[in-house]
């Protein structure tokens, strides 16, 4: 399994099945905590207007979920995935009792535009996606809040 890699994922791409319809087959899912990082939608979109973003802030974590996939899975990825650059970074696995860290890859941009707020569609994937991989609920609630809904 030296081809695999772990993908953070934090904003719509949570969907499981949104990431099937990128990349087919995901080999594992699990839920994880993103410390000293904060969610914002300040990502500048073509297609959104505004997207999912994650930024420093050692006061705050970001919860998403850690997809297993091969390299050219990632790869696919990239091409989805516009005006964000791969960042490495250490997420903490909740997966049933054990707890865990792992190395990813996420997607972070410096793109940003802070005068909009995301187009309900895409916030409602990103809301589906975190309840169905049971990301806790004051965090499902933080997004919508942080997305002015």
């Amino acid at each position: 399994m030296t081809d695999h890699h772990w993908y953070f994922a934090y904003g719509s791409n949570v969907l499981l099945q949104q990431m099937h319809e990128r990349t087919g087959d995901v080999y594992h899912a699990v839920r994880c905590e993103l410390r000293g990082y904060r969610l914002a939608f300040n990502k500048d979109s073509v297609r959104w207007g505004v997207a999912a973003n994650i930024v420093v802030d050692d006061d705050h974590s970001v919860w998403g979920v850690a997809y297993q996939m091969d390299a050219a899975s990632l790869l696919t990825m990239d091409g989805f995935e516009p005006g964000y650059r791969r960042t490495a970074v250490t997420v903490h696995t909740h997966h049933t009792n054990a707890r865990t860290s792992l190395t990813a890859v996420a997607y972070i941009s410096d793109n940003i535009r802070e005068d909009l707020a995301p187009p309900v569609e895409y916030l409602e994937k990103i809301l589906r996606g975190a309840r169905q991989h049971g990301l806790p609920a004051h965090y499902v609630e933080h997004v919508r809040l942080s997305a002015g809904l």
